[in-house]
């Protein structure tokens, strides 16, 4: 199973990327710009990437991670009929709040890898590569949230804007989806750490801004706001949806109290 640590020196400020383990292997993109993985038994490094190392790289500030557990296969070329987990993350604000440049990256173990077992899979490590998917116009400080199957993805990127990529679009491939405007006041994402989650169905992506829960249906084209509800309070960041198994409701926390929202009608 998957399980969360703190970085050695550490629990992270808020806002900051944590550890995720994945088997054997620990993988971490870093604020600095480095993206680590790490033998979860050992602590010893078996792979470092380095942004400053890929002239291509514009921005040397990284976002956390989003994790594609077991996808369907690698959606970018070269991930054909690789089902090993797909780690993807986007450049970050950084320290001069630059948000007009960016890039999404993305890390996807080799075919074969045995996660249980580095010593039979020592072989592929000259294969590990550190993806540069796109150059963009914009910066994230939220983890990316993926399909189950691993072939959607989408980012709440800088001016409160959600964009991504779906319906058999490449990770590659400029988005396809958005973006679509969830705030007027065009607020950095960074400010305050928000959740993202898509339903069940993986039509509709739930995302606190500010004090507002949106709903956006991302199986129309284009993407839209389906509804939106700021009847919560102020002040307080929202906790993650959490969505009941049939995909009717979704309970979060936010200013002290439990909210329920039907996913139907937003009752």
């Amino acid at each position: 199973g998957a399980a969360t640590t703190d970085v050695p020196d550490g629990p992270p400020a808020e806002g900051e990327p944590t550890t995720e383990q994945t088997g054997r292997q620990l993988q971490a993109p870093e604020k600095s710009g480095r993206f680590i993985i790490l033998n979860a038994d050992t602590g010893n490094v078996v792979y470092s990437f380095d942004s400053r190392s890929d002239f291509t790289i514009r921005k040397h500030d990284f976002g956390p991670l989003g994790i594609a557990r077991r996808p369907a296969y690698g959606n970018y070329a070269g991930g054909e009929g690789n089902t090993n987990d797909v780690v993807m993350w986007g450049s970050g604000s950084g320290t001069q709040n630059d948000d007009s440049v960016g890039e999404t990256l993305l890390f996807q173990l080799p075919k074969g890898f045995d996660t249980t077992s580095l010593a039979s899979s020592a072989s592929l490590v000259n294969q590990f590569e550190t993806r540069v998917m796109e150059s963009v116009s914009w910066t994230t400080e939220i983890a990316p949230t993926f399909a189950k199957d691993g072939l959607s993805v989408y980012f709440l990127i800088s001016g409160d804007r959600l964009t991504g990529w779906n319906k058999g679009q490449s990770f590659d491939i400029a988005p396809n989806v958005g973006p679509v405007n969830l705030s007027t006041t065009n607020s950095d994402t960074g400010r305050i750490q928000r959740p993202m989650v898509l339903t069940n169905d993986g039509k509709t992506v739930l995302v606190g801004v500010q004090d507002t829960m949106y709903a956006v249906d991302v199986s129309s084209s284009p993407a839209s706001i389906s509804w939106q509800l700021d009847t919560f309070g102020s002040g307080a960041a929202f906790t993650t949806p959490q969505i009941t198994p049939d995909g009717t409701m979704a309970y979060f926390g936010k200013t002290g109290a439990l909210h329920a929202v039907n996913l139907n009608d937003s009752s």
